[in-house]
Formats: structure tokens, sequence, C-alpha cells
């Protein structure tokens, strides 16, 4: 890992709680979510690096934004949306670009 990895990694708060959607201490760890998240993309937009937007439902078990990339002075964008599974988080969230229709 170099050493910019390792300086964004360490500044970012752990997450303690281990618990999933249906465990009681959910809202715990969903803060814990929300606060990591949020000091990480204060760190990308203070660097001029941020390559996402998310969003979440009220139980913060379905997420939803954008993500982009810039090369050549061409902006990609698409839209992403995950589950938060039942057994997270020993099992990660697929991460899904929807079909429009």
């Amino acid at each position: 890992m170099d050493e910019s990895t390792k300086k964004t990694v360490k500044s970012i708060p752990l997450l303690r709680t281990r618990a999933g959607p249906r465990d009681p201490s959910w809202p715990t760890r969903l803060k814990e979510e929300y606060l990591s998240l949020i000091k990480y993309a204060e760190q990308n937009k203070e660097n001029d690096t941020d390559w996402f937007h998310l969003e979440s439902n009220k139980d913060g078990t379905k997420w939803f934004g954008k993500c982009w990339h810039i090369q050549n002075y061409l902006k990609y964008e698409f839209d992403i949306e995950f589950e938060i599974p039942v057994t997270y988080p020993e099992t990660a969230p697929e991460i899904t670009i929807p079909v429009e229709h």
C-alpha cells in the first residue's frame, strides 16, 4: 500500500460494531458507516479527488448514487445501487449498475 493510501486509511474512523441490518446494534454500526463515509468524502473533496455520491434509505439498507471518472477531459458517469445483505459485514454488498428501461 502506498503512503498516500495509508494516510487516507489512518484518518478515517474505524468501524468497531459487528452488526448487520437485523441485529439490534445495527443503528450503531450504521452511524459508524456514515461517519467513515462522510470523512472519506470530505477528504476526497478537499483533495479534488471526489468520484462518487451516495445516499441511503432511512434504514441504511438500500444505497444509491453516482460514480464518475474523468479521463482525457471526458467525464464518464454512471448510477450505482446496492443493498446491505442480512449477513453483512461477513458478506459484502454487490454493487450493481441499474438498467434503464
